[in-house]
């Protein structure tokens, strides 16, 4: 027996074993079942419920403090530099190089503070936008189960999808109202 021979048999026995595992549709309520498919965009859900927007606005107004200080140390640092370039001719090695040390110093700070307030900030931003996904999906779910869907893909995951089946403003919707009433005891 040749080798393609072989391969040809073990191939149609495999085709016949993997077909006789696939699953028959039973019944006709079975076969008439629609599959109903939704899209949902989770970021531009976060960022437009009320808990979200809250969020973002605490946020935000945390930092701006440490954005100003920052923005301050900034100017200072542009204006020392300046200093520096202006004088440079009339002062001394010594002296030139002590200026540049001490811009150097604080140049190093400036950047360690900003570096330290952006990874703060960014890892608040995470932590309150796993929270929020984490409630959003659950308000899903909800929907999910009540209307039926078999499918929901991210937006951002879809090649396309037409804009009737996005159901992220009924998300929103839901999970503002779910969020308005207060929880029942």
């Amino acid at each position: 027996m040749s080798s393609s021979y072989l391969i040809r048999m073990f191939l149609t026995g495999s085709l016949m074993v993997a077909s006789a595992n696939i699953p028959v549709v039973s019944s006709q309520a079975q076969a008439q079942q629609a599959v109903k498919i939704a899209v949902v965009d989770m970021n531009h859900a976060m960022n437009e419920v009320e808990e979200g927007k809250s969020a973002k606005a605490s946020l935000e107004k945390r930092f701006a403090d440490k954005k100003a200080n920052l923005d301050k140390k900034q100017k200072e640092l542009q204006t020392m530099q300046e200093e520096l370039e202006r004088k440079a001719m009339v002062m001394s090695d010594d002296a030139k190089k002590a200026k540049a040390r001490e811009f150097q110093d604080k140049l190093t700070e400036f950047q360690q503070t900003r570096l330290e307030a952006e990874q703060e900030m960014g890892n608040l931003q995470g932590q309150m936008q796993d929270d929020l996904t984490e409630k959003l999906k659950k308000v899903l779910a909800t929907m999910v189960q009540k209307e039926g869907y078999t499918l929901v893909v991210e937006k951002a995951v879809a090649w396309y999808s037409v804009p009737q089946y996005d159901i992220t403003p009924q998300l929103i919707k839901a999970y503002n109202a779910q969020k308005a009433t207060p929880a029942k005891k």
